[in-house]
């Protein structure tokens, strides 16, 4: 569960999504080599050849999918946006979860988006070719950023406002104000129990 939870946390995702995680989990542990089978694959051991993996997306990526003509009409969107939460078991298709409408569809005419997922992990190790950035180079970024505070600094005081009463009106603004209170009905009067509440 471990692992299903940082695959939720890493894309941004709710928990309840959870059993879609734990879905993908296992769907791509049982496509992956493992040691104990003698570097071969759960599925290769069961079948007798090796599974496809070329339909493997990144957990989470947003995607773009096509919604076919009988479940929309003509003035419906012929794509919606979805995000990627696992793989149909009975299908060649992908399972997504639509926010809007907070439930989870099937479809295998997708298009994603997977600059986008890698977008949102942080902390990503940055580098050079097949390299790693030097560390001393990053010491010098980071002492170039952020400089050494010696004094503790006093919190910044928000700019005083000025009461609202005090803010002068426009005349022209004035002059309307004064109108129509000659035209306010006086208090008591049937006229002016009906008027609404203001909200």
């Amino acid at each position: 569960m471990d692992v299903v939870c940082a695959m939720l946390h890493d894309q941004r995702l709710l928990k309840f999504l959870w059993a879609e995680a734990a879905n993908t989990l296992v769907y791509v542990q049982n496509q992956c080599p493992h040691q104990a089978l003698g570097s071969k694959t759960p599925e290769e051991m069961f079948t007798g050849k090796k599974p496809d993996v070329s339909h493997f997306r990144i957990f989470g990526s947003p995607l773009y999918f096509h919604v076919p003509k009988e479940k929309r009409n003509k003035l419906g969107a012929s794509g919606k946006k979805g995000i990627f939460v696992s793989y149909s078991e009975n299908t060649k298709g992908y399972r997504i979860y639509v926010a809007g409408r907070r439930e989870v569809e099937i479809s295998h005419d997708v298009t994603f988006d997977e600059d986008m997922a890698l977008s949102k992990v942080d902390n990503l190790p940055t580098l050079r070719g097949s390299k790693e950035v030097d560390t001393r180079e990053l010491k010098e970024k980071e002492d170039e950023t952020m400089p050494d505070v010696e004094e503790p600094m006093d919190p910044i005081d928000p700019p005083s406002q000025e009461p609202s009463s005090s803010r002068k009106r426009p005349s022209w603004l004035r002059g309307a104000l004064d109108d129509a209170e000659g035209h306010i009905a006086p208090r008591g009067t049937f006229h002016e129990s009906k008027k609404p509440n203001r909200y």
